[in-house]
């Protein structure tokens, strides 16, 4: 019986292992597929953190400024409020979002930033996982 529960443990802490180290990839990727494909165009990465399961970073081209926010699993307000406040901070007038999932509360939240535009001068962009 010993036996048993053993292997049983083992087993699934090798598949638990698995699934957390694909998402770990996958969260890499992403990041690093966005920053491959900004870098091309031509914006070079001026700074960056990493807050919750979100990366923030500023970009910058010639004249031009961004904020582009990653996030793997769902956007929350709370992320989308540090990357609004990133570019409110940094005179920034565009952020771009790239997520998997979003909470409701989150998407209205974008909708009325976006409507809103005239009085912030911030425009979001908003893909879904590319």
């Amino acid at each position: 019986m010993f036996f048993i529960k053993v292997t049983v443990f083992i087993v699934l802490a090798l598949l638990f292992r698995k699934i957390w180290k694909e998402a770990i990839q996958r969260r890499k990727t992403l990041k690093a597929r966005v920053q491959k494909s900004l870098q091309q165009a031509g914006w070079s990465c001026t700074s960056h953190f990493h807050y919750g399961g979100s990366w923030i970073a500023t970009y910058k081209k010639t004249l031009q400024k961004q904020v582009v926010l990653v996030n793997e699993n769902t956007l929350t307000f709370d992320e989308l409020r540090k990357a609004t406040l990133a570019a409110l901070l940094s005179n920034i007038n565009q952020v771009k979002i790239y997520y998997n999932q979003i909470t409701p509360h989150t998407r209205k939240a974008l909708h009325m930033l976006s409507k809103t535009h005239r009085t912030h001068r911030i425009r979001f962009t908003v893909q879904e996982s590319i």
